[in-house]
């Protein structure tokens, strides 16, 4: 299924073409593949570094590991990343002193930021 046709320039990268997709936002972006044939176009690489032809047509993949992620803040003074899908537990974040009060995302999804009750 197409979800959008556009022009683009050589020097748009990955994030650029994929923000003028409809209803696309940043935190997709860790799960979108834009691939070009076999060449996958890199969060900095533009459409000229990898090589893509005037006209081409290039498919956007997601990985669903990224894309049903939850970031919990707790008490024991940690932030935890979560499967949704699996309901399990797959990264624990330390570092605290204290109780962390709450946990999110970065903007571009790459980064969990927390605060907490250290002094």
């Amino acid at each position: 299924k197409e979800l959008a046709s556009m022009a683009a320039d050589g020097s748009d990268t990955k994030r650029e073409i994929c923000a003028r997709i409809p209803g696309f936002t940043t935190p997709m972006l860790r799960a979108a593949r834009l691939l070009y044939g076999d060449k996958e176009l890199t969060e900095g690489g533009t459409i000229d570094a990898a090589a893509v032809l005037d006209g081409a047509c290039l498919q956007l993949v997601f990985d669903s590991r990224w894309l049903a992620l939850v970031v919990t803040a707790s008490r024991d003074h940690t932030a935890k990343i979560w499967s949704a899908e699996r309901e399990e537990c797959l990264h624990k974040l330390e570092g605290h002193d204290d109780r962390v009060c709450c946990a999110a995302f970065s903007s571009d999804g790459e980064h969990v930021v927390t605060a907490s009750s250290d002094s």
